[in-house]
């Protein structure tokens, strides 16, 4: 079924029936940090009465014991008023989480940015990709190149260099966050970001992304995000409580665009704020941000 059609059936089951429960089967965790993996298999209770004002949802480990209850939460909270696609935290810090950062007033749309696809698909650029430079070609960032936070290039790997045969092969060289589009098995993370300056390549006024992640840039073709702003959103991205936050209320196993495009951010300044103080900080590691963002946003500092 097509996205689309699941919008409809998921339409037509919220009118017809109410949603009174959720059970959810959660993984086993090795990494502490990371948000605890939810299992293909969910139970849905629905009920032929009207809609309740809220959803009980309950958890329970791989083998079926430690029934976990959360409280009652808000029926609008778990079921989505525009597509009934459905939020799923699976603990009380989850919807502490989601209620929190959801309350945040801006978004990247509203802050004059946007969230674009990389360019390159391999499959489409025979003999246009090369390991070392040539006369004319242009770096290609690849999802490996997000190291630490940051991009490292250029690496000991084939076809990082690119032929910039039409414009649509290239973009302008300019200060960028860039996220890798499909999480790997043994990532510790949902969200890998990385913050991207143009005076890393200075010689090159162009170069190009690869398709396989997503870049944040400014609307106008013409501006360029500021490092401190860069910085500012990295930090947030690369926050434990972002990382939780997206991928509780991600509806697929990759980073979603037009989810993105929609997540709440803190007002400008903040971000910032933000971004300054982790320049001062002169590191990209999560726990660094963690240490800047949880206090600046006064979320749980877990």
């Amino acid at each position: 079924a097509s996205v689309s059609q699941l919008i409809g059936f998921r339409r037509e089951m919220a009118s017809l029936l109410a949603l009174r429960g959720i059970h959810l089967f959660v993984g086993k965790q090795k990494n502490q940090k990371r948000a605890i993996p939810l299992k293909k298999s969910i139970i849905l209770y629905y009920a032929n009465t009207p809609k309740s004002d809220t959803v009980n949802i309950t958890t329970s480990t791989d083998n079926g014991k430690n029934v976990v209850a959360l409280p009652p939460l808000d029926y609008n909270f778990v079921v989505d008023k525009n597509d009934c696609t459905l939020t799923l935290p699976k603990s009380v810090e989850d919807t502490k989480i989601v209620g929190h950062i959801s309350a945040l007033p801006e978004t990247l749309s509203s802050l004059g940015l946007k969230m674009s696809t990389g360019l390159i698909i391999d499959s489409r650029c025979d003999g246009l990709l090369f390991s070392d430079p040539i006369k004319g070609s242009v770096p290609l960032i690849r999802p490996t190149a997000i190291k630490g936070g940051q991009i490292v290039f250029p690496q000991p790997i084939k076809h990082q260099y690119v032929a910039p045969v039409n414009q649509s092969l290239i973009q302008k060289n300019k200060n960028m966050v860039i996220i890798k589009r499909v999480p790997a098995k043994s990532d510790e993370r949902f969200v890998n970001s990385a913050i991207y300056m143009a005076a890393q390549l200075p010689s090159y006024r162009y170069i190009s992304t690869h398709n396989k992640i997503n870049f944040i840039d400014t609307k106008d073709k013409t501006g360029e995000i500021s490092p401190r702003l860069a910085f500012g959103l990295f930090a947030l991205l690369n926050s434990t409580i972002y990382d939780r936050y997206i991928s509780i209320i991600s509806k697929s196993k990759q980073i979603n665009s037009k989810e993105m495009r929609e997540l709440p951010l803190p007002p400008r300044n903040i971000i910032e704020n933000i971004g300054m103080r982790l320049m001062s900080a002169r590191q990209t590691s999560v726990n660094v941000c963690d240490q800047i963002v949880n206090p600046t946003l006064h979320i749980i500092s877990k």
